[in-house]
């Protein structure tokens, strides 16, 4: 294993060696999935030496910090983004929703000293789960993340959702009904494995975020790589999932994303623009838990935001919090909510994608270009985006 670098902090001297995911010793990828499986609330793909893999490949800067005891045996994993000047940043920032560290010590971990051992000055964050069993980050304010959780069939699930909001679920039921009468059967592709159909789920995203003056995510040769890689794997546990709505022959909208197991986390939520009246995001979310059984899913995670559309669907809601933790102090910041703050997140969010100064100087001057879209948008009916 080429050890990137060795860090020993504090009284008790923490090992901890940082190396790119590829370097990871067979011992230590059997303990890493170990403890993903007996820790409840680490099950997500995003967590996985798998996806830490498929980001490597793509992006040179991944790192994984690993803490070991005396005898060797880790303990304790971070997988992240090794930036300039000691800064790191989530797995596949962007797209890494959530961040943690894997490790069964969950209550008083003392993550600011193993991010100094590991040589990370300042770590970013924007869903740091298990934040309030961490000293340093148990006082950061922390907002809800939505899922789906089957403990049986997904069909006494839904009948459950319209016992407990019968108005709500009539007029699901009612838009769906439109949807077939003027346009085409109802019917789910559960997986879809066709590359056409996912450059179609990405285009509409794409333009939907020029149209609202976000920055496009999707545009880096990075991320377009390892969305390909993804959508190719599907052997095993592991691997790319994306499933579709359809109205006869029309595709209407789409999730894609990754599962370990019966994790399902989807990143890209994408509409036809063309019939986003007929409201398809609620449409899908219903017809997928419909069929999350005969896809082996338990649980369909929708990540944090758009709480007034994912929220009715959902019945488990973990907490997570955003910011950053300078190592070096202790301190731990939560987003700065100023307009001078906000500037700032977006410039942020720029950098963590854009990996070329060409391209994050695209990415300031479409910034400006598009402010105007993104306040004429702002009131952009979430339900019908899919809440991505």
């Amino acid at each position: 294993m080429h050890r990137g670098q060795t860090g020993r902090t504090g009284k008790n001297h923490l090992n901890v060696e940082t190396a790119s995911p590829h370097a990871l010793q067979d011992d230590d990828e059997h303990r890493w999935q170990a403890i993903q499986q007996a820790v409840p609330g680490l099950g997500n793909p995003l967590f996985s030496p798998q996806f830490a893999r498929v980001v490597a490949r793509h992006r040179p800067d991944t790192r994984v910090a690993i803490a070991r005891n005396t005898d060797g045996t880790a303990f304790a994993f971070l997988p992240y983004q090794h930036r300039p000047d000691g800064l790191g940043r989530p797995l596949s920032a962007p797209f890494g929703d959530y961040q943690t560290v894997i490790t069964e010590q969950r209550e008083g971990f003392d993550i600011q000293r193993f991010l100094a051992a590991a040589g990370i000055r300042r770590f970013a964050f924007s869903g740091l789960v298990g934040a309030g069993h961490m000293a340093a980050t148990a006082d950061l304010p922390q907002t809800e993340a939505y899922q789906v959780v089957l403990d049986g069939a997904g069909t006494d699930y839904l009948e459950a959702l319209r016992a407990g909001s019968p108005k709500r679920y009539k007029n699901w039921r009612r838009l769906g009904h439109k949807t077939e009468r003027e346009i085409g059967p109802l019917s789910m592709v559960a997986p879809d494995r066709d590359p056409a159909v996912l450059r179609q789920l990405l285009d509409w995203k794409a333009a939907q975020m020029v149209r609202t003056g976000v920055t496009n995510v999707l545009r880096p040769a990075w991320v377009q790589e390892m969305m390909a890689e993804l959508m190719a794997t599907d052997d095993g546990p592991f691997g790319g999932l994306m499933l579709t709505l359809w109205a006869g022959s029309t595709l209407l909208g789409g999730h894609f994303g990754i599962r370990l197991g019966g994790v399902f986390h989807p990143w890209i939520a994408a509409i036809n623009p063309d019939y986003q009246d007929y409201s398809p995001g609620q449409t899908f979310i219903m017809q997928a838990i419909g069929e999350m059984n005969q896809l082996g899913l338990t649980t369909y995670d929708l990540g944090t935001g758009h709480a007034h559309y994912k929220a009715p669907f959902c019945n488990a809601s973990p907490l997570v919090a955003s910011g950053r933790l300078d190592s070096r102090t202790g301190i731990a910041t939560p987003p700065n909510r100023s307009l001078l703050g906000k500037v700032s997140s977006r410039l942020d969010h720029i950098a963590s994608v854009e990996l070329t100064l060409g391209g994050r100087l695209g990415g300031i001057l479409a910034m400006g270009l598009y402010a105007g879209a993104r306040l004429r948008h702002r009131g952009e009916d979430d339900a019908n985006e899919m809440g991505a």
